[in-house]
């Protein structure tokens, strides 16, 4: 944005007549024709002119800064201290107010705000507030680059009660739910974690290497051992964490020594040593 132009914006935004701003500084027809850019104002001109807008001077000669930019820069310290506080109605609502559209970090205030004002309209039984927000806080989760599963997820969950409180699940995506919420929440790491063989694992290897242990588990190494080398030939699938192959050999070991293969047994356990150095470098 060019100095005429930041000036003139500032001037309305004030509802200044060019009179008014002009003061006895200089004359009203000086001041359009420098909103106007057809002449360019000298230092002290600059410096009047910032002072009766209440900007910084550097804000005016910055061809790079743009009036969003300025705008969000000079409200963040209040954007901030209400979200700290708490007040998230007035944290959302000027955050709104800010011109052009948000960028990441404010889509994310924006968001989390918006969750807020829905959960306490909801547990006010306010369910449309609620919903309007909870559909708000949606939105602005979705045009920010920063994770926003644990937001989504839990906005989803309020707005479907809201939409039909007598039955809430009749038109609930529920599968879409849980599958955000599994990415919130790590919830498909937890169940191989604990080898939850009722999960349903996005990650094929993990479903397969659930599948194995269930077996070894009920002492069948001769059916396990297919499945965990079917897992080991994906090894470098990105699906392939470090720690899956980490629990994959201590089962090949396993299932090797079970057979009395104790050559492959000694290879696993080797590599599985390996794995745990790295680990602990």
């Amino acid at each position: 944005m060019k100095l005429g132009e930041k000036i003139k914006m500032l001037r309305r935004e004030k509802k200044m007549t060019q009179a008014a701003l002009a003061g006895d500084q200089i004359t009203p027809n000086m001041l359009c024709a420098i909103e106007r850019n057809t002449a360019n104002p000298s230092l002290p001109t600059l410096r009047h002119l910032a002072r009766e807008l209440s900007v910084p001077l550097s804000y005016l000669i910055d061809d790079e800064e743009d009036s969003t930019a300025y705008r969000k820069r000079e409200a963040m310290p209040r954007i901030s201290a209400l979200y700290r506080e708490k007040q998230f109605n007035e944290c959302f609502r000027l955050c709104e107010s800010l011109p052009g559209e948000p960028d990441d970090e404010l889509a994310l205030i924006l968001a989390s705000s918006a969750l807020e004002c829905g959960r306490r309209a909801f547990h006010r039984g306010n369910m449309e507030t609620a919903l309007v927000y909870c559909n708000e806080a949606i939105n602005y989760a979705k045009k920010t680059a920063y994770p926003t599963e644990s937001i989504i997820a839990q906005a989803m969950l309020y707005a479907a009660i809201c939409e039909n409180v007598n039955a809430p699940r009749r038109d609930f995506r529920e599968e879409e739910y849980l599958r955000v919420a599994a990415d919130a929440v790590g919830r498909e790491t937890h169940a191989y974690l604990t080898d939850d063989e009722t999960y349903p694992y996005r990650n094929s290897l993990l479903a397969e290497h659930i599948a194995a242990r269930a077996l070894i588990r009920n002492r069948r190494y001769a059916e396990a051992l297919p499945l965990l080398l079917s897992v080991e030939e994906k090894k470098t699938s990105p699906e392939a964490s470090a720690y899956l192959l980490f629990r994959l050999y201590s089962d090949l070991e396993a299932c090797h020594r079970e057979a009395g293969n104790f050559e492959d047994a000694y290879r696993y356990a080797s590599k599985r040593i390996t794995l745990l150095s790295a680990f602990q470098s």
